[in-house]
This record gives C-alpha cells, structure tokens and sequence, in this order.
C-alpha cells in the first residue's frame, strides 16, 4: 500500500467518456454523530508482524497476509496464530494477494507468483511486467485479473494453465482492480477515473472522472474511496448517489449492512450503507500507516504496516 513514485505524478484531470461526475446531485456528505470506539474495546487478537504487514486476502484456510520483506504468512482464525509462511523474496518493487481458485497469487519483482496453499511452495511464476501498486489480484470470470506496465494493460491469467489468455489496453493508467457480478472495476488514481470494464471483450461500459479514487469495493453495489470521501456509485450510470466525508488511503470493504472505511488519519470508520452516515468510528492511537482491510465471519482485519501490526476486530460490536 505504500505508494510508488508513478502514483503521484501530478496530471490534469482527465475527461469522463460516461455519467457520474463530482458535479452529480449526490446527498451531501453525512454530518451524522458516530460512535466513539477504542479499538481496545472491540479488539479480538492483534499480532505483531515484522517485515511490513500489508496487502490481506482469505479462503478456506485461513486469512493471508503479504508482508513487504517477502513472506506471505498464513493467520489461523481459530487461533489468531501463524500456521505457516513462505517467502518469495523482497517485494520493494510490487505489490499484491489474492486468493481464488484453489490458489494463494502474489508477486515477485513485475512476475507474478502461485503459491500451493496446502504446501506454501510456488507452484508457477509468470513473466507478466506486472504493474508495481496493485494490491488485489482478484480472480473471476475464470481469469485472475492482473495490471500491467504503467497499469494500463489489463491480462487475465487461466489459472486451470497459468498462462495469460486475456490481454486489454485501457483508457487510464489504473492502480487496482475490483470484483462485479458482471464486470471488474478499476480505480485509475493518476488519472483521476474509474473505469467499468466487461471482462469477456474489454469494452469500457463507464469511464467516470472521480477525483483521486484509491479502492473499489462491489457486491452489486458500488463504492469507491478516495482521498477525501466514500461514495456509492450507480453500477449502471455511474452517478453518485450517497457520499461521506470518510477519506480511504486504506482499505474499503463492504458487510450486509456496513462500509467499512480504513485510513491513516481516522483509523477505521463503519458507514451505513443506506445512507452513507458515520455510525461508528473505531480509533488506534500512535499509528504511523495505513493498511488493507477485509471482513471475514462479522470480524474486521486491518494491517498497520509501517507499525508491523495485524489487527482483529470484533465489527458487530458498537
């Protein structure tokens, strides 16, 4: 999640091809008293990982934490403890976890990496010029999804061959990629977009300016994070239909009924999904760094990288 030069290139705004704009009538940013909550207050386990905890996933094993000295560890649920780890090498040049079909995908250098959950060995590394800041390799629509060069190449890798047998170019120079019952969606923070993407032809179906978007989260809704705000998008227009003042340089996840916002400055805020209002604000003293955010079983983790810490939060207590 820490930020690599390309990232904050200075640019001018691009241009949306699509709906929804800044300018939309969107309801005004929610003002709503939250709740005030120590994270000691609803904090189920918090692990100390050395070597730069960052980017999360989970499958059936447990919960995956990429850590930026090399090591993608495994976090047992029913124990809070490491069951296992296995390193592919330093990642100062690249970011990157997901977990789908039946496999653990990371990084190495601008390569990407499989990784055998059951046995922690690499099983397949691809040559794909991976792009550096891409923190979700989300697998769907039978392809894990990967940006490349300057993150306007967008490759689908097979995993039943690991080989890419999906290549697009993009309009924008994209920094992750996010999960839709019927397309991928794409934050593309330099170039100040976000972009639906169908994943069968690669056609452009929104092409949205938004000002500094970081984390797409979708489940048939759509909300993006920037900078400064959390905003719910149509998924068919792209017009902004709930906005809060809740700034993501973190994570953004959804629940049944929450979104779940994670930055430097406030820690971590829950919104609610109907009307975008603060209705919790769960708070950590004497951080110095964001992290990545995933909800698993009612349960909220977050990691604090440069503090090498993994949290594990009760998110049904308020």
């Amino acid at each position: 999640m820490k930020l690599l030069p390309a990232l904050v290139l200075t640019l001018a705004l691009a241009s949306a091809c699509g709906g929804g704009d800044e300018d939309s009538d969107a309801a005004e940013p929610s003002t709503a008293e939250a709740a005030i909550t120590p994270v000691e207050d609803v904090l189920v386990a918090q692990l100390t990982l050395a070597g730069d905890p960052d980017w999360l996933a989970a499958d059936e094993h447990g919960v995956w934490v990429q850590r930026a000295s090399g090591e993608i560890t495994l976090i047992d649920p029913a124990t809070s403890e490491e069951a296992g780890s296995v390193s592919v090498g330093p990642m100062d040049l690249c970011s990157g976890l997901g977990a789908s079909y039946g496999a653990i995908w990371t990084c190495v250098g601008s390569d990407v990496a499989r990784i055998d959950p059951e046995t922690f060995e690499v099983v397949a590394q691809l040559a794909v010029n991976k792009q550096a800041v891409q923190g979700h390799l989300v697998g769907g629509f039978d392809r894990v999804w990967v940006l490349t060069s300057d993150g306007s190449g967008l490759v689908g890798i097979d995993p039943a061959t690991n080989q890419v047998e999906t290549e697009f170019e993009l309009p924008a120079r994209c920094s992750d990629v996010s999960l839709g019952e019927d397309a991928l969606w794409l934050p593309c923070r330099v170039d100040d977009r976000v972009l639906k993407v169908d994943p069968l032809s690669g056609e452009v179906l929104l092409d949205l300016a938004v000002d500094n978007p970081t984390f797409v989260a979708v489940d048939g809704d759509v909300w993006v994070g920037t900078s400064t705000a959390t905003k719910q998008l149509d998924p068919e227009t792209g017009e902004v239909l709930v906005e809060s003042e809740a700034g993501a340089d973190g994570g953004v996840v959804l629940d049944a009924d929450s979104v779940w916002v994670r930055s430097l400055e406030e820690f971590l805020v829950r919104l609610d999904r109907e009307t975008g209002e603060r209705v919790q604000e769960i708070t950590a003293t004497d951080l110095t760094s964001p992290g990545d955010l995933l909800v698993l079983d009612g349960e909220v983790w977050t990691t604090a990288y440069d503090d090498q810490l993994l949290f594990r939060i009760d998110g049904s207590a308020s």
